[in-house]
């Protein structure tokens, strides 16, 4: 395949990636009338304070929440662990392939952070969500996973190209 063809393929993948995200984060509730009606109403009464005093701020609180006790975690539990893991794989992978400068695990993963931590900010500061160190976490260790998929797998693609190099 064209290397325009597939940076290009891949940024397309990148900008709908970053809008399922936001969607997923933000706007979980995905009904128009539900965020009409809440930023008319509820959002002019709602105070970043309130926010904050609802935050988790104590790291694998929410977690252990989960897991106490040896309760097998419901489905919206589940979601919420896995999804929040493994809904930043993506950024681990397609960060690194976007931007050449930043193909180091000590780059992609605190912009990785960056992004989680903007996410959980605009949950505190619009009410659309409650701040969550564990998802902090969990989004980290999705990138982290993410960057160790992208570098295995450039790893594989070098060592193919080099064989076939050879081959011919």
């Amino acid at each position: 395949m064209n290397r325009h063809l597939f940076l290009l393929l891949a940024w397309l993948c990148f900008i709908v990636y970053g809008a399922l995200l936001t969607k997923n984060i933000l706007f979980k509730h995905g009904n128009y009338r539900y965020y009409k009606a809440y930023f008319k109403n509820d959002y002019p009464r709602y105070s970043v304070k309130s926010g904050w005093n609802k935050a988790n701020t104590v790291p694998f609180h929410t977690i252990n929440r989960y897991y106490r006790n040896g309760v097998v975690p419901t489905d919206n539990a589940r979601y919420n662990l896995y999804g929040n893991l493994i809904g930043f794989i993506p950024f681990g992978i397609f960060f690194p392939l976007l931007f050449r400068r930043m193909r180091h695990l000590l780059l992609t993963v605190p912009a990785g952070f960056c992004l989680s931590l903007l996410y959980e900010y605009t949950q505190v500061k619009t009410g659309l969500g409650f701040f969550d160190v564990d998802d902090l976490l969990l989004n980290t260790a999705g990138v982290l996973a993410g960057y160790l998929l992208f570098w295995v797998g450039s790893k594989l693609l070098r060592s193919k190209g080099a064989s076939d190099e050879r081959s011919t």
